[in-house]
């Protein structure tokens, strides 16, 4: 089993920058010891934040604004360590942004680790378009994006910000770029002026304003409360997710770089069932009911073998079906599923050399269908990566390929990669999987729970159809229900299970009936 960590670290990257943007909002024009239009040279802006989830230290993130020659360049670091059962993982972002004096965006390189190397991002925006390159182990890949109309970056948006005072029912609104949350969208911020009011922070008391920050990132609303000082300055930021409270406030370096006491926040979100599910169940009616009374039907996706029917303002029937390899045809009628599931990305790099070097021993000659090649390929990705452990935050295909480690993600990529390279459109797919009985961190056993997982699905004959690799599943029983589905074309976080997020720390779940 494996709980989605994408999605959990995209959001948390996504909250951790917005914020530190916010910082950067200062009360009115005579508050601030610089001018926006003629900005100091060098250094001119530091803050340092440390993040907790449930009451635990488990990151930081640095933010420096510093002005070269006629434009300004700024620097996020963030780091995070989460527990996963009795594993660590860590994941690190670096991003800088170059703009003009003015706030005219330039260009901006950021740098993400999650698996055992880096996704290295560079753009240069001109005329309105990005162009983009990305770097894999050696591998390059360019893109043209259309720059989003009317966004700005973080020394625009502080820059936009100088001159406002601060007073109860403020509103603004920008459309923010940040590349690493998502390349091509812009993200849509509201931050409101609520009152003043009182905060204590080790010990000291502080006059601040009270704020509201909303930012809806591929539809979905995330809210965070925010207490600053009447400089503007960021002292503190809460927010819930998963289910769980997270708290971010202003320290210094010292502070913000010790004392981790990585919280585990992947157990928590395990969601228990009223019975058993047995093996050979056909179909399974689940009911979904969510503790938000305004959720969408965003979090629980329509696929071809999951319908989704809406019963109340919370309460969702969810039919799974398992597919039948037998029946399908070997060739689909149509267009077919588009080019993103047949083409090699930085993360489904199926181009890759060792990878597709590998459907030499994976496609045996008596697979002749596109189904019995898939059910190869699954049953060789189950085997290939021998060491199944907690380790690795999350892989490319290729780094699968060359170190065969890893949970549900590193199985998912790595199958769906080899789809590719022979010929079959592929997507990942996440969202929850039974599980008949669970040990969890503490030696405890759980019964009948659904955890959080990825998986494979291939298109056959015009339907996409479940093929779970680290589950050792081809022909998938109906105990997956699917939240999010990306042909992980965008390598940006923002392709990576925001979905879910939605749904997670707040999802009940019952067991309706089984065939």
């Amino acid at each position: 089993m494996c709980v989605s960590k994408q999605a959990f670290f995209r959001f948390v990257f996504a909250l951790l920058m917005l914020c530190a943007v916010c910082g950067q909002i200062n009360a009115a024009e005579s508050t601030v010891d610089f001018d926006p239009d003629n900005p100091p040279m060098g250094l001119f802006i530091e803050e340092w934040l440390e993040l907790s989830m449930n009451g635990q230290k488990i990151g930081y993130t640095h933010i420096t604004m510093r002005r070269q020659g006629g434009n300004v360049i700024t620097e996020t670091e963030m780091f995070m360590r989460i527990m996963r059962g009795d594993v660590a993982l860590e994941f690190t972002t670096r991003e800088t942004s170059l703009e003009t004096i003015p706030g005219e965006p330039l260009g901006f390189n950021y740098d993400i680790s999650m698996g055992q190397m880096p996704i290295i991002n560079e753009g240069t925006i001109e005329d309105g378009v990005i162009y983009l390159e990305t770097n894999s182990m050696g591998a390059v890949q360019t893109r043209e994006i259309p720059y989003p109309a009317g966004a700005i970056m973080t020394w625009g948006m502080t820059r936009k910000s100088i001159n406002t005072a601060f007073a109860p029912g403020l509103v603004m609104d920008f459309k923010t770029y940040m590349p690493s949350v998502s390349l091509e969208q812009p993200i849509d911020t509201r931050f409101e002026i609520l009152d003043e009011d009182v905060l204590e922070l080790n010990g000291v008391r502080h006059d601040v304003w009270r704020a509201t920050m909303t930012m809806e990132i591929s539809g979905t609303p995330i809210v965070s409360d925010c207490w600053m000082d009447e400089d503007g300055r960021l002292l503190k930021s809460s927010s819930m997710v998963m289910g769980m409270p997270m708290l971010m406030v202003a320290v210094d370096e010292e502070t913000a770089l010790k004392d981790f006491i990585p919280a585990e926040v992947f157990e928590v979100n395990l969601v228990q069932l009223d019975q058993h599910i047995p093996k050979d169940a056909q179909e399974v009616v689940y009911r979904v009911t969510l503790s938000n009374p305004n959720a969408e039907e965003a979090g629980l996706v329509e696929t071809d073998y999951q319908k989704v029917q809406r019963v109340s303002e919370n309460q969702f029937l969810v039919t799974v079906m398992r597919a039948d390899h037998a029946s399908l045809p070997d060739s689909e009628d149509g267009t077919g599923p588009g080019e993103a599931y047949f083409e090699a990305n930085l993360i489904l790099d199926s181009e890759d050399e060792v990878v597709s070097g590998l459907l030499a021993q994976a496609i045996p000659p008596q697979s002749k269908t596109a189904a019995q090649q898939a059910d190869a390929l699954r049953v060789f990705v189950t085997n290939y990566i021998e060491d199944k452990n907690l380790n690795v935050g999350f892989a490319t295909a290729s780094e699968v390929a060359r170190n065969p480690q890893g949970d549900c993600t590193e199985h998912a990529v790595l199958l769906a990669a080899l789809g590719r390279s022979a010929g079959i459109p592929t997507r990942v797919a996440a969202g929850l999987v039974y599980l008949p009985s669970w040990l969890d961190a503490e030696g405890e056993l759980r019964r009948n729970v659904m955890g959080y997982h990825m998986w494979t699905q291939v298109y056959l004959g015009g339907k996409w159809v479940d093929f779970d690799a680290a589950q050792d599943e081809s022909e998938c029983a109906p105990t997956r229900l699917t939240m999010m589905t990306s042909s992980l074309r965008d390598s940006s976080i923002s392709e990576l299970g925001l979905e879910m997020l939605d749904l997670m720390g707040q999802i009940h779940i019952e067991v309706v009936s089984i065939k």
